[in-house]
């Protein structure tokens, strides 16, 4: 559990998470036409609470918590290649977050950075390889999920803070362009 998924053409990547154990670098890839699992080449770290997307003809797995600390770290997996390759690093340790990509940008937005849940938003250039924060949310966000409609991610629901449980039930929108 705690994993990341993404999928490319008929194929869904699984990525990292836990096994009661330990958290997983493991990563296994579905044939949606044949209904086989096969076993790809394993991330650089360990990740749970991590997200995983689709961006062009590669896999990212951003962020999540390697079993010490919350990360920063993200990696991009060449499925041509079968590797996997760190890339630069985020302004701001998180995990369970979410993620978006449109174009060739990754959002990453909201999550856990190690002692309280995050507002932070933060836009990847796979062409420039590099992050930069964009308009945060309104209110701190984790454990939540996002989508894109038009010109827009729309923020929606998960928790305002880890310790009280409270799950908040609105919905944000991040105007893009």
């Amino acid at each position: 559990y705690d994993l990341g998924a993404a999928a490319y053409r008929e194929f869904i990547f699984v990525t990292g998470g836990y096994d009661d154990n330990s958290e997983l670098s493991t990563v296994e890839k579905y044939n949606t036409q044949t209904n086989k699992w096969s076993t790809v080449s394993s991330m650089i770290s360990e990740r749970k609470g991590h997200v995983s997307v689709t961006c062009g003809d590669s896999i990212y797995s951003i962020g999540g918590f390697d079993g010490n600390q919350y990360l920063n770290s993200a990696e991009r997996y060449d499925i041509q290649t079968d590797k996997w390759i760190s890339i630069a690093l985020m302004k701001q340790q998180r995990g369970w977050h979410a993620v978006v990509s449109i174009g060739e940008s990754i959002f990453v937005i909201g999550g856990y950075g190690g002692s309280s849940a995050l507002k932070s938003v933060e836009m990847y250039d796979v062409r420039s390889n590099q992050w930069m924060e964009i308009t945060p949310l309104n209110i701190t966000r984790m454990s939540l999920t996002a989508s894109i409609c038009g010109n827009s991610i729309f923020a929606i629901g998960g928790s305002e803070n880890v310790y009280d449980n409270r799950h908040s039930n609105t919905v944000e929108k991040l105007q893009l362009f």
